[in-house]
């Protein structure tokens, strides 16, 4: 793929100075030709650790089916921050001792459904500190992510599907689907690693291990963030940024 755009999203792979900053940090993206439509998904992998890295073990619909996201799926294997500290208000460390799994889905980005279609699992090691198998788990009758055997996420079918679940009003986009959907599709797998970004997966109002250099407010944030290189640069060390993928196995049921 070398020479191609993987990610052309707010000219991430075409910019020019006059149009602003340029990215300060470039990152990697890795998608497969292959789909899957039920059955399991494994990646043995060791995620980095540093400041305000976002390594994530994800999928996405082949066809969008139902609509532009979140209404044909998301799902989110694994996800976490680079961070050593990463606390919420309640003082509960979301950092790299943490990773995440996430369902996406509803009839619009400000309605969606993530919040419970959501696990998280700890490892006071840090999940950075080995390699684990994170596995994905799906049938039609429900999604279960687990890493090392571990259960992070176990989602059920919903009764009355998930347009029902969600609580949402209107029309059912998934009427014309499976029990499952919009996770009845063919999804492909991604591999990725992002730094920062505005969507608050950094929260503005948590307490980091430094203080954390842009609002996600803010107009000028890459700037902003490039500004205070010397404070998360020192945490970025050798190969510890890395996802280091060992191997993938995509099994159709």
């Amino acid at each position: 793929m070398y020479g191609m755009c993987s990610n052309a999203d707010n000219n991430g792979c075409r910019r020019d100075g006059h149009n602003g900053l340029l990215p300060p940090v470039m990152s990697a993206k890795i998608k497969s030709k292959h789909t899957i439509r039920y059955g399991k998904v494994e990646v043995r992998a060791r995620i980095p650790k540093g400041d305000w890295i976002w390594p994530a073990i994800w999928m996405l619909p082949k066809d969008s089916k139902y609509g532009q996201w979140p209404r044909s799926g998301e799902i989110d294997m694994m996800e976490s921050r680079g961070n050593a500290v990463a606390n919420d208000p309640g003082g509960h460390n979301h950092g790299v001792t943490e990773v995440i799994s996430t369902l996406h889905w509803g009839p619009s980005a400000s309605h969606n459904g993530f919040m419970k279609t959501h696990g998280g699992r700890q490892n006071n090691n840090g999940w950075n500190s080995d390699f684990h198998v994170y596995t994905l788990d799906w049938t039609q009758n429900h999604i279960i992510v687990s890493v090392d055997n571990q259960e992070v996420m176990h989602i059920n079918a919903p009764a009355g599907g998930f347009f029902h679940f969600g609580g949402f009003t209107g029309d059912n986009i998934w009427k014309t689907g499976e029990h499952m959907a919009p996770f009845d599709q063919p999804f492909y797998l991604i591999l990725n690693v992002a730094i920062g970004g505005t969507s608050n997966f950094f929260p503005d109002n948590w307490h980091y291990d430094a203080k954390k250099p842009w609002a996600n407010s803010s107009p000028h944030a890459n700037a902003d963030f490039w500004a205070h290189r010397y404070e998360w640069e020192r945490t970025w060390v050798g190969d510890n940024v890395a996802m280091e993928v060992d191997w993938v196995q995509m099994t159709q049921y």
